[in-house]
């Protein structure tokens, strides 16, 4: 996120993410791209990016799935693959996951694991 936020943190925290692996505050995404990709030995059509603003942009034109939110600046609609219909911060990120899941056969194992008796 371009923004610092002890609330990124401590979720991050709780879902068991390593604080290295936490990127805040950087008005160049693009740095931090290039750092996660090498790190995770990924190319760029494998990766997801989630935007909704000009910062944003860099990563979203090199990603193999550019996102954008619901309520983004207007021009990224135009380099989404995909637009949310969700709004930053009220479910756009599970409407992803989901959708990822989905299309890669595994939501409903994961539901599965949760109905289960």
């Amino acid at each position: 996120t371009g923004r610092s936020s002890a609330v990124v943190k401590r979720r991050a925290a709780e879902l068991g993410i390593d604080e290295s692996d936490i990127y805040q505050g950087s008005k160049k995404k693009i740095e931090a791209y290039e750092k996660v990709k090498k790190q995770f030995n990924v190319i760029d059509d494998e990766v997801a990016f989630v935007g909704d603003d000009i910062v944003d942009l860099p990563v979203m034109i090199r990603v193999g799935f550019p996102v954008a939110v619901a309520d983004a600046w207007e021009e990224l609609f135009r380099h989404a693959k995909y637009r949310t219909r969700a709004r930053a911060g009220r479910g756009a990120v599970r409407e992803i996951t989901d959708l990822i899941l989905k299309a890669k056969g595994r939501l409903d194992a994961i539901i599965e694991t949760y109905t289960q008796d």
